[in-house]
C-alpha cells in the first residue's frame, strides 16, 4: 500500500515538530557530508578514471549503490523537511499536514515495499494513476463521521489489474528519467562529445524492478503454499534478497551514469579530487584528530 505515515503523536505540537524536523535535517546533512568525501574519493563517482562500478567486487558494489539511493534519499527529505519546518513554524499550516516523506528504513525487505514505501509515496501515487484503476475499490459511506468519510474496500483488485498498475507505474517513471536522459544527451552534443546516443541508459533498470517484484510475489505466494510462516528470519531473508537484487540491476545504470555525466560535465571529473575540499566533517575530523581523510580515502579506494 503505497501511503505515508502519519505524524508522530509526539510531534504533533507545532514546537515539538520543528524541533524534531530541526534534528533531522541536521542528521542527514552530517551524513550527507560524510558521503560527498566518499563520492569525491571513490574512482566510480567524481573521478577521471574509467572505472565502472561493474568492475568492483561486490562489497564495494553494495556500497556504492546504497551510497547513491542515500544521496537521493538525504537529498529529497532535507529539502521536504526544510518547507515542512517553514511552513509550520509561520503557522501557515498544521503539523499533521506534513508527514514523514518516507516510509521506515525498516520496511525495506521486498523491492516491492523498496518503491512503495522507502521510495518517495507521492511520485508512486502520481505515477500508478496512468494504470487501470481500480473501479469500486472505495465508496464513501453514509452518515460521514465526525472525522471525515470513511473509505471502505468494496472490491479487491486482481492480480492482472495489480501488475498492470506496477508496469505502467515504472514505465512511466522510466519515461521520466528518460527526458533526464535527453538533457545529457544536448549536453554532449553541445561539448562536440564522441560518445554514443545515451538516451534510453535509464530505461533498463526501471522496466526490471516489475520483474523483481513478479518474482518475490511468486516466492511468497510457494512460501504460503508450503505453510511457511512470516517472521523475523523471514524479513532477513527478504532483506538479502532486495539488497541481491538491487546489486544485480543498478550497476550498469550506475556506470551508464557517470559514463554519460562525464561526457557532459568533464570538468567536474577533471579537477584534483583531494583538493576540492567543502566537507564540514573532513575539516573536523583534520583539526581535532590530524587525519586528512580524503587523502586516506582515496588512496584505499585507489587499491582497490
Amino acid at each position: 500500500k503505497h501511503c505515508t505515515r502519519p505524524v508522530d503523536l509526539r510531534h504533533r505540537a507545532r514546537a515539538a515538530f520543528v524541533a524534531s524536523r530541526l534534528r533531522s535535517i541536521f542528521v542527514l546533512y552530517i551524513l550527507l557530508d560524510a558521503t560527498y568525501i566518499y563520492l569525491r574519493c571513490s574512482p566510480v563517482f567524481l573521478s577521471r578514471a574509467s572505472v565502472s562500478v561493474i568492475e568492483q567486487g561486490y562489497f564495494l558494489r553494495c556500497i556504492n549503490g546504497l551510497v547513491f539511493f542515500f544521496v537521493g534519499y538525504a537529498g529529497l527529505t532535507i529539502s521536504y523537511n526544510t518547507l515542512a519546518v517553514i511552513a509550520v513554524a509561520i503557522n501557515l499550516h498544521q503539523p499533521a499536514l506534513w508527514p514523514p516523506p518516507f516510509g521506515h528504513l525498516k520496511d525495506l525487505y521486498t523491492i516491492r515495499k523498496f518503491w512503495g514505501i522507502a521510495s518517495h509515496p507521492y511520485v508512486l501515487q502520481q505515477l500508478t494513476i496512468f494504470g487501470p484503476h481500480r473501479r469500486g475499490k472505495y465508496h464513501t459511506s453514509d452518515p460521514v463521521s465526525s472525522s471525515g468519510p470513511s473509505r471502505v474496500r468494496s472490491e479487491r483488485e486482481s492480480w492482472a489489474e495489480s501488475y498492470r498498475r506496477i508496469c505502467n507505474a515504472f514505465l512511466c517513471s522510466a519515461f521520466l528519467h528518460m527526458c533526464g536522459d535527453a538533457m545529457l544527451q544536448i549536453k554532449i552534443w553541445k561539448n562536440k562529445t564522441h560518445l554514443p546516443i545515451v538516451i534510453g541508459f535509464s530505461a533498463p533498470f526501471f522496466f526490471l524492478q516489475p520483474v523483481g517484484i513478479l518474482i518475490e510475489d511468486v516466492a511468497m505466494a510457494v512460501g504460503k503454499c508450503l505453510g511457511l510462516k512470516a517472521g523475523t528470519w523471514t524479513k532477513v531473508v527478504g532483506y538479502v534478497w532486495m539488497l541481491t537484487w538491487m546489486t544485480i540491476t543498478s550497476p550498469p545504470y550506475l556506470s551508464s551514469l557517470k559514463a554519460a555525466s562525464q561526457a557532459a560535465y568533464p570538468a567536474l571529473y577533471e579537477r584534483d579530487r583531494v583538493a576540492i575540499g567543502g566537507s564540514a566533517v573532513e575539516e573536523i575530523i583534520k583539526i581535532y584528530f590530524g587525519i586528512d581523510l580524503a587523502s586516506l580515502l582515496c588512496s584505499r579506494l585507489a587499491s582497490q
